[in-house]
């Protein structure tokens, strides 16, 4: 589940917690075993809601939005991985998820593997998917390495 919201007006009424009463109902009737949800780190009163109806934080999600530019670090490199299976977080949202239209790469430094990359090119731009790394420090090094 992911952009559920209720209008600001409305909210305070206990409409938050009926819809998702309802959806979880719901989803019995269907035999559902699992649902997942997607909510922002600091909104807290639906964070409080979501752990109230049993659901439990099972990972952090970053997003980043902006224009690389030169930093002077790049300290790593990147090795393509055509047609080479990788093992995928069971944990990775649904809108990042491999598909036939990604590329990826291993992220290397002195003969290290660091992680993945995981890429999309289209007419509109670059967009980066996934990033993963051992080591969440080097993550300005993997970023201006793939902006170069």
């Amino acid at each position: 589940m992911g952009g559920i919201a209720i209008v600001p007006k409305f909210r305070k009424n206990g409409l938050a917690r009926q819809l998702m009463e309802a959806l979880i109902s719901d989803y019995g009737k269907q035999s559902v075993t699992e649902s997942w949800l997607e909510v922002i780190a600091n909104n807290h009163p639906a964070i409080h809601l979501y752990e109230s109806l049993g659901y439990e934080k099972i990972n952090d999600l970053t997003f980043l939005k902006g224009d690389l530019q030169n930093y002077d670090k790049a300290e790593v490199t990147l090795t393509s991985i055509p047609g080479e299976p990788i093992s995928e977080n069971p944990n990775t949202p649904w809108q990042n998820l491999i598909s036939e239209q990604t590329k990826a790469a291993s992220i290397w430094q002195n003969n290290q593997n660091l992680g993945h990359i995981i890429y999309r090119i289209s007419e509109n731009g670059l967009t980066l998917l996934q990033l993963n790394l051992q080591n969440d420090d080097k993550i300005l090094n993997v970023l201006q390495t793939f902006f170069n």
